[in-house]
């Protein structure tokens, strides 16, 4: 991406974003630009879809899709300032993980089953 990847580094540290965040959108980004091999100054929301898919193909699960997506929105929304390509780029849904709360009884039986002091009141004490 040479300059493009300059530009793109200094928008993420304008930004104040995580060292982490940074580092993946960049790499996301870069391999975006490997699979078309052309530069995204060129390309749009079409290829960004198309590459999307390509990664949904091969299996790659939406919590991570999401990223990809992300680190193009930035790249084309914030970098390119074409907008109007970033927003066409679906977010995936994520499937929220439900929590399992234990009945009254449950717990009980939990409670119950423990033996020993230590590990009884570890268990009844909350640590938040």
């Amino acid at each position: 991406m040479g300059a493009l990847y300059d530009r793109m580094s200094r928008d993420l540290k304008l930004k104040n974003l995580s060292a982490e965040t940074h580092k993946q959108y960049l790499r996301c980004c870069c391999h975006f630009v490997r699979f078309h091999m052309k530069s995204p100054e060129v390309m749009g929301a079409a290829e960004c879809k198309e590459y999307l898919a390509h990664l949904q193909l091969r299996g790659m699960g939406p919590e991570s899709l999401k990223l990809y997506v992300a680190g193009l929105k930035f790249l084309y929304g914030v970098t390119l300032n074409r907008a109007e390509e970033a927003e066409q780029l679906p977010w995936p849904k994520v499937p929220q993980k439900k929590v399992v709360v234990l009945s009254g009884t449950e717990v009980a039986a939990v409670l119950g089953a423990v033996r020993g002091l230590v590990p009884a009141v570890a268990l009844t004490v909350g640590g938040h």
